[in-house]
């Protein structure tokens, strides 16, 4: 039976809600958690057993949460508020073990990965900017948005409690329309990326005719 994670509003209570509905259309919506603040679901973990969402809108103190889809389905911070600063774009590793998500605590978007409900520690994915973290499917790479749009790949070396990163290496230029709204995905065999890009219009050449007038006359 699948899934898929939904963003819904429950107007009389005027909360928001994360919430989810059999992708066959079967079934009803089912509600996660709400939320005074806005939230958006941002991935769901591999093991089934978890969604992660961003809670808040941009500008406005985002966190990270992750609400169990059994048990008491209480949320758990997966990261910390910290005023002035917005920490979103989620996503778990094949392992469902680590997350990486983006923060603007150093005062622009960095890519950053922390342990999901084991040990502790946080590793800085990007140094120079970086938005939207994704992983390869075998979890040896991390993905990147660079904020002049580049789409980056890390190597990533994981042990029982700890993450050793590679140099980031330049893949393609892309023409999303900011680092910001660089919605991207990778394909499981880590061979190609699904990109929102904006179409860059081509202008008609003009052409410039003379004596058109004695033209018309033959």
């Amino acid at each position: 039976m699948a899934f898929a994670g939904a963003l819904s509003n429950n107007q009389q209570a005027f909360l928001s809600t994360v919430a989810r509905k059999r992708s066959d259309g079967g079934g009803e919506v089912e509600d996660l958690v709400r939320s005074a603040r806005n939230m958006s679901p941002d991935d769901w973990s591999p093991d089934g057993r978890f969604v992660l969402y961003t809670e808040g809108m941009p500008g406005n103190n985002q966190t990270v949460w992750a609400v169990p889809l059994a048990g008491d389905r209480k949320p758990i911070p997966v990261t910390t508020l910290k005023e002035g600063v917005d920490q979103a774009h989620a996503a778990f590793s094949p392992d469902s073990r680590w997350v990486a998500y983006s923060s603007t605590e150093s005062g622009r978007s960095e890519a950053y990965v922390v342990p999901f409900n084991h040990g502790g520690g946080r590793w800085q994915v990007s140094s120079t900017g970086g938005d939207h973290p994704r992983w390869s499917s075998n979890g040896k790479e991390l993905f990147y948005m660079a904020l002049d749009r580049t789409l980056m790949a890390v190597p990533v070396a994981v042990s029982k409690e700890s993450i050793k990163l590679g140099t980031a290496e330049p893949l393609f230029r892309t023409s999303v329309i900011s680092a910001a709204f660089s919605l991207y995905d990778v394909s499981a065999d880590g061979k190609r990326f699904v990109i929102a890009s904006t179409i860059q219009s081509q202008n008609a050449p003009v052409a410039l005719v003379v004596n058109w007038a004695e033209a018309l006359k033959k």
